[in-house]
């Protein structure tokens, strides 16, 4: 995967349906719940919801001959897809989807700090996220170690995705937050971007079940 081109249309297709909403929600927590509790708030559950050190994450790698096949059924899925062409659907177990992330040019910012696993028909997501983008909150040198539990579907062509549950420096957020959050299509920011909005109508489905993730595309 070094074709920096493909890499931007595969950012768009998958990781944006993905990969890169688990990030977003666990991101929006500092800003959401600056938004619920108000700005004196945070910089207060700063220091009980971040670390000072980075949170070790599972590393998944693939044989490399297992590595080149699932690249190889991914890329020949995205390039049907994109010229209309009839394809069988594509499923993608959790290992596969983190050797994408670890392999993609696209990912390279964030390939040693999230950790996707696919469970049951859920999506877990886990990030150690350095802060220092927040150091007006006082959080330069601070990490967001956190996971999250989501349900992922594509409805009528609109993607949904859902939070179950949130934690934080092993900490779960408080519940008033939680309640409010749950009620949220988290992927409502998916239709303001072109290109993703573009990639998700080629998709008939997102089905997350028995531990791993099938892309179904619409009939040519």
């Amino acid at each position: 995967m070094t074709d920096q081109s493909n890499s931007k249309g595969r950012g768009c297709f998958f990781y944006g349906c993905i990969v890169a909403l688990v990030l977003f929600v666990l991101l929006a927590v500092v800003a959401g719940t600056a938004t619920y509790f108000g700005y004196r708030a945070l910089k207060n559950l700063a220091l009980q919801y971040t670390d000072t050190t980075v949170m070790p994450l599972p590393k998944v790698e693939l044989p490399q001959a297992e590595l080149e096949r699932m690249q190889a059924r991914f890329n020949a899925f995205n390039a049907d897809v994109k010229a209309g062409r009839p394809v069988a659907p594509l499923v993608l177990t959790g290992n596969e989807i983190n050797a994408l992330i670890n392999h993609s040019p696209g990912m390279a910012q964030v390939k040693d700090h999230v950790h996707v696993a696919i469970e049951g028909d859920q999506v877990k997501g886990e990030v150690s996220l350095p802060l220092d983008w927040f150091w007006m909150l006082g959080l330069k040198g601070r990490y967001l170690n956190g996971s999250g539990v989501f349900r992922v579907a594509l409805q009528n062509g609109q993607l949904r995705v859902q939070a179950d549950s949130l934690v934080v420096k092993g900490r779960a957020l408080p519940e008033p937050f939680m309640a409010e959050l749950r009620k949220q299509n988290l992927a409502e920011g998916v239709a303001k971007d072109a290109d993703a909005t573009a990639a998700i109508q080629k998709l008939e489905s997102i089905e997350i079940k028995n531990g791993a993730v099938t892309l179904k595309a619409r009939a040519p």
